[in-house]
């Protein structure tokens, strides 16, 4: 980190698929929380979300459909760059929402 304006950038990935063992969520979800000096930074309506289009996972094959383990394909052609640096334009991004959870 450096002194003046960051950007906190994360990737996650979501693993999607139901199997014999494996029920998932339907929701994806990430909470992120931190405290730097007296200021809280916490996930919240604020971040901006988009699907990393490079996991390719339509694409991937399980070996047995009773593991909920598959393949995971990354096309690093079909990633978006710079998309953890602090110029980058994500006004096209979607706002991130907030889930409830039980």
């Amino acid at each position: 980190m450096t002194k003046g304006e960051n950007t906190i950038a994360i990737l996650a990935w979501h693993w999607g698929k139901d199997s014999y063992s494996h029920n998932s969520y339907a929701h994806k979800g990430l909470l992120f929380q931190a405290q730097i000096g007296d200021k809280t930074i916490i996930s919240d309506e604020s971040w901006k979300v988009s699907k990393n289009e490079a996991f390719l996972t339509e694409k991937a094959f399980s070996p047995n459909w009773r593991l909920p383990e598959y393949e995971t394909i990354y096309d690093a052609r079909l990633a978006k760059e710079d998309w953890y640096k602090k110029d980058f334009d994500d006004s096209d991004w979607a706002s991130a929402s907030i889930v409830e959870s039980n």
